[in-house]
């Protein structure tokens, strides 16, 4: 009698599976599913928090892009000062005669740049709470809703968008 493929045990058990514990995995697997899909209708962003403007969407990102702005700018300056100081002592030495892109090809792809070289630039990043609270004055000398439904979330201060009423 030629052996039962279905009875074949799995890599890493010691017996083949019957049904019944075929049975019991899926139940438990099953029952599983259900209660992550109930925990994630339940934690859900969509139930308890506010969906954000657009005008504030785009304050936060232009305050953290300008508030950013000199320690990228810093960083920046960094790179292309050992890069082009590269390329110079690359042409001087004249390795790039006969490489097609010259020095600027070769030095592209070497190390010029540690990051020792810029750590007088972290002077220039703010943290976390610098960037929040320059976004909050920002917000409020604006003027900036935060939330556009009426579902205010239930922690925080956000401003609601009351409906419009008609002129009579």
């Amino acid at each position: 009698m030629p052996p039962n493929n279905m009875l074949k045990h799995r890599y890493g058990q010691k017996a083949a599976s019957t049904g019944l514990a075929n049975a019991r995995r899926l139940a438990r697997r099953y029952v599983s599913m259900r209660i992550i899909t109930i925990l994630l209708a339940a934690f859900s962003s969509h139930s308890f928090a506010c969906e954000l403007t657009e005008e504030y969407k785009q304050a936060r990102t232009s305050v953290y892009r300008e508030a950013n702005e000199g320690y990228r700018t810093c960083v920046a300056s960094v790179g292309a000062y050992f890069h082009y100081k590269a390329v110079a002592k690359c042409a001087k030495e004249g390795r790039g005669k006969n490489v097609a892109g010259g020095c600027y090809h070769i030095t592209g792809y070497e190390q010029t740049k540690t990051p020792e070289n810029s750590e007088h630039c972290k002077v220039l990043k703010p943290t976390v709470e610098q960037v929040k609270e320059y976004f909050n004055s920002v917000v409020s000398e604006q003027n900036i809703t935060k939330c556009s439904s009426s579902l205010a979330p239930l922690t925080g201060t956000a401003k609601s968008v009351a409906p419009q009423q008609a002129a009579p």
